[in-house]
């Protein structure tokens, strides 16, 4: 910190202690003559000053010492925050070197009054690592905050201004300009807003300031763009596009003796998430009541390192589901219990015994397989995901009961089902001739 700077917050703290401890009312000084008031300044100086030598005594571990006849500066020790290492402090007197001290223990909260996002963040970030049920939250945010923030010219104000002395009006000005630059739509930017909103509620929690005016930011809706559902094409795979990759995984799984490629159609069959289907384990299987239980997930496991870096995202199986939801059964069909004979036989043939039908590294091994096989078979390219959705709606398009079909799907909302999970499977030719039955 800056010299000047410090002894403002020197300032400052003597203030706060006068006030609060010795019942000194400034303004009253105003009225009284010279004399009597500098009288008053020395003997509150003297008190605050003895205030700040008992505070600084109960925490500081190193001698405070004079100088010598070559360096008359007084000196001592603090221990770096960072680094845990001890470094060497000096000041031309002992007062200075003890309020130096005191600004060192306990300036901190003057100093993050003043804080901008940008000082903030660090902090921050590391408190909500710690307090998140799901690391991976944390890097969304962490990215966001990268890629919206910190490398994002429109949020300059919003970044380096104290977080304390933004105003109402500059936030809303720099949301309108990042929703129109980015178009965001409501919820993406309510994730991106999050950053914002949290650490100033991290500041009011501190008591670093009184409201976080996020709270009263208001947009208009209409700004926002609005959330279109995707064509069914791009969104399902049609009756014959799931035949073909069907038929292409089991013989890739029988060319390659990969078990892996034996997901892709317990994926339709099931209509499990990739992070469920690839936690599934052979004992989840029961075929007298056509049931698998759902109880575990792959779930991706990020580390903010004492450093404010990550570390190299992994993956495990873990007894968790998305959302922290409760396990569930699902109703399948017969082929699924055929396609874990497949996989317990491959496995037999390789002399492989474990608990899991799956061992692979992550979700993207099975993502970029599927890829793979979209662009052999000449169709467009739809992620492993879109299974998932074509089993939820050929449920529905075949007249399901639509609680029963969000209890498949592990959804809590039936809107969810209905907003993104539910799309024709039937080709436009095939809808152009039901509607010429119909006239």
């Amino acid at each position: 910190m800056a010299a000047h700077q410090v002894m403002r917050d020197i300032e400052r703290l003597y203030n706060e202690t006068v006030q609060k401890e010795l019942n000194i009312d400034f303004a009253a000084l105003q009225s009284m003559d010279e004399s009597s008031k500098t009288s008053v300044l020395s003997e509150v100086r003297k008190s605050v000053f003895m205030n700040i030598v008992a505070k600084v005594q109960k925490v500081h571990p190193y001698a405070i010492c004079p100088g010598t006849e070559k360096d008359p500066r007084w000196y001592t020790y603090v221990k770096e925050n960072v680094r845990g290492e001890r470094r060497k402090i000096r000041a031309n007197s002992e007062e200075e070197l003890y309020k130096g001290l005191y600004v060192f223990y306990y300036g901190s909260t003057i100093k993050r009054r003043e804080f901008s996002l940008q000082q903030l963040y660090p902090e921050w970030i590391r408190y909500k690592s710690k307090t998140a049920n799901r690391q991976n939250t944390v890097k969304k945010l962490a990215t966001d905050y990268r890629t919206y923030y910190l490398n994002e010219p429109i949020s300059k104000t919003v970044l380096t201004k104290p977080l304390r002395k933004l105003t109402m009006i500059e936030i809303e000005e720099w949301a309108y300009e990042m929703i129109k630059k980015y178009e965001f739509t409501r919820q993406r930017f309510i994730n991106v807003f999050t950053v914002l909103r949290q650490s100033m509620g991290y500041m009011v929690a501190s008591d670093y300031m009184k409201v976080n005016i996020c709270a009263n930011v208001q947009i208009r809706q209409n700004s926002f763009k609005k959330n279109r559902k995707k064509p069914a094409s791009t969104q399902i795979f049609y009756p014959e596009e799931a035949k073909e990759l069907l038929e292409y995984a089991e013989q890739e799984a029988e060319r390659k003796k990969n078990e892996v490629y034996l997901a892709i159609p317990l994926l339709y069959y099931t209509g499990t998430r990739i992070s469920e289907c690839l936690g599934l384990g052979f004992e989840d299987f029961e075929k007298k009541l056509n049931v698998i239980h759902i109880h575990r997930s792959m779930v991706t496991i990020d580390e903010l390192l004492p450093n404010g870096t990550w570390a190299p995202r992994r993956f495990e199986v873990q007894e968790y589901l998305k959302q922290n939801a409760d396990p569930r059964d699902v109703i399948v069909c017969d082929k699924c219990f055929d396609v874990v004979e497949k996989i317990r036989q491959m496995l037999a043939d390789k002399g492989i015994e474990r608990e899991l039908l799956f061992d692979t590294l992550t979700p993207n091994s099975l993502r970029t397989k599927v890829y793979k096989m979209c662009r052999d078979l000449e169709m467009e390219r739809k992620s492993p995901h879109k299974f998932r959705k074509t089993f939820i709606s050929r449920l529905l398009n075949s007249g399901a009961d639509v609680d029963f079909v969000r209890e498949q799907a592990g959804h809590q909302q039936i809107t969810t089902t209905y907003n993104a999970y539910v799309f024709s499977t039937s080709r436009d030719e095939e809808k152009i001739r039901l509607v010429n039955q119909l006239a």
